[in-house]
């Protein structure tokens, strides 16, 4: 637990200092004199707001003395979890983060029995800075609402946070896409640790405004079994592959004749606008990563690992703890019951040598008595076809077959640490009596039988 503390803390931390020195500059900005002329109490009061940022910067420093900028993407611990036990833990943050007299409305969310697929501390975090920036721009005129619906096809769960605040301009939106967010204001900046977290649950950062009338902003999560989050692991990965550029041919072309029916097929080289106006005054955008890529950009490698049977549960959640632990951003492990996971690698052939050593190590070393069973590598191609079909059969061929496991067993075994089955006088006496009981009542079943088969019979003459 304690390196999963120190990587919060140090996410934390770079959360903390790049917007820090976003309110440094500003309030420098305005000490200068820039925004205009300043009395000597308000010169005074900037300069000792100066003095504390310094303060805050240094203890960063000293807290964590690396630079916060090099910080990668914290470990997620991904797993079925209540979109009620969520709503719970947001709720019970809100009253101190929101501004007094914000109004939050929920549409969704209290059915216990829905479920999606990610980190609920993750998760929470996200829709809190969400909610956060929401109220600030609505400054407490009009609610807030968190909205959580199922998407058209039912396999991801739409989680959305609107606001009715002034709204962004598809020149915005698209300044978001193209510009370093760390070099930015604190919006930009919030927007970059914003979409980080939905990045985590396999989703761009969805972004819709309207001018003048208000911002819907949210993610799809998986909710529909491990099929769903096969398919949406692969739609995400696949956002991230490198462009295919056909090749140039050499020979000349013989122009050929269209006809009116026919469809010419271009290749686009260039990068399409992001930002897209979905109706009149309305603009959308999908933020990804933009400083992060994949290790491997045309394959990936999937497979399985079991842990054996004679390990302990709380060994296998140690076990679990580390494999998130060593993930990178584009590796993800699903896990199956509770000795077997599904992992998907961001490496090549070539790297996974390399990453298998490194796994290993780290499992001898800080869990050396498990044992462990990998199966051999599968070799998956990054397209759509192939990546998606390949990777949602392994899920869900993995997920089936440990449900098939479960349901054969020995009604005559016991959990450990309890006494062993003995012989009932009573259940035996029970068993005497029904058996004495169904005997009776089928030797009257016979006598019935007989007699009606005795008159039906036909008569001799």
């Amino acid at each position: 637990m304690s390196s999963r503390h120190d990587a919060v803390l140090q996410q934390t931390l770079g959360d903390v200092q790049r917007p820090l020195r976003g309110v440094r500059e500003t309030v420098r900005q305005v000490r200068a004199g820039e925004l205009g002329t300043l009395s000597l109490r308000q010169a005074e009061c900037l300069d000792e707001v100066l003095r504390q940022c310094d303060g805050l910067e240094q203890l960063i420093r000293q807290a964590y003395p690396d630079d916060a900028d090099d910080l990668d993407i914290p470990a997620v611990r991904r797993r079925w979890v209540a979109t009620s036990d969520v709503r719970r833990s947001i709720e019970s943050a809100l009253p101190q983060c929101l501004p007094d007299g914000t109004e939050v409305l929920w549409d969704g969310g209290t059915d216990p029995s829905h479920r999606v697929f990610g980190d609920p501390d993750v998760l929470a975090a996200l829709m809190i800075h969400l909610i956060t920036r929401s109220a600030l721009v609505s400054r407490g005129r009009h609610p807030v609402l968190v909205r959580l619906n199922h998407s058209d096809d039912g396999d991801c769960q739409q989680w959305s946070v609107i606001d009715r605040g002034p709204g962004l301009s598809a020149d915005q939106l698209q300044q978001f896409v193209e510009s370093d967010a760390r070099d930015g204001d604190s919006f930009s900046q919030g927007l970059m640790l914003c979409r980080q977290l939905a990045g985590m649950h396999f989703s761009p950062l969805t972004i819709i405004s309207d001018a003048n009338v208000g911002t819907e902003t949210g993610l799809n999560i998986p909710a529909s079994g491990p099929r769903s989050v096969a398919k949406a692991w692969c739609e995400w990965r696949l956002q991230y592959r490198p462009p295919s550029v056909a090749p140039r041919r050499t020979h000349a072309i013989r122009p050929q004749k269209t006809s009116a029916n026919s469809v010419r097929h271009i290749t686009r080289l260039d990068r399409p606008r992001a930002a897209q106006p979905t109706s009149r005054g309305t603009n959308r955008v999908q933020l990804n990563w933009n400083d992060i890529r994949p290790r491997s950009p045309h394959q990936v490698i999937a497979g399985t690992v079991t842990l054996g049977a004679t390990c302990s549960k709380q060994l296998a959640t140690r076990l679990d703890d580390l494999f998130h632990e060593r993930l990178s951003p584009f590796d993800f492990v699903y896990r199956i019951g509770d000795r077997q996971w599904v992992w998907v690698f961001d490496a090549s052939i070539d790297q996974m040598e390399e990453r298998w050593e490194r796994l290993n190590e780290s499992v001898r070393q800080q869990v050396p008595e498990a044992r462990l069973d990998w199966s051999d590598p599968q070799i998956i191609p990054v397209d759509q076809r192939r990546m998606t079909s390949r990777i949602s059969d392994l899920l869900v061929r993995q997920t089936l077959s440990s449900q098939t496991d479960l349901r054969h067993f020995d009604h005559n075994q016991v959990r450990l640490g309890t006494k062993p089955l003995e012989p009932s006088p009573v259940a035996m006496a029970r068993l005497d009596e029904e058996m004495l009981r169904m005997g009776a009542r089928l030797r009257k079943q016979t006598q019935s039988l007989r007699s009606h088969a005795s008159r039906m019979r036909p008569k001799e003459r």
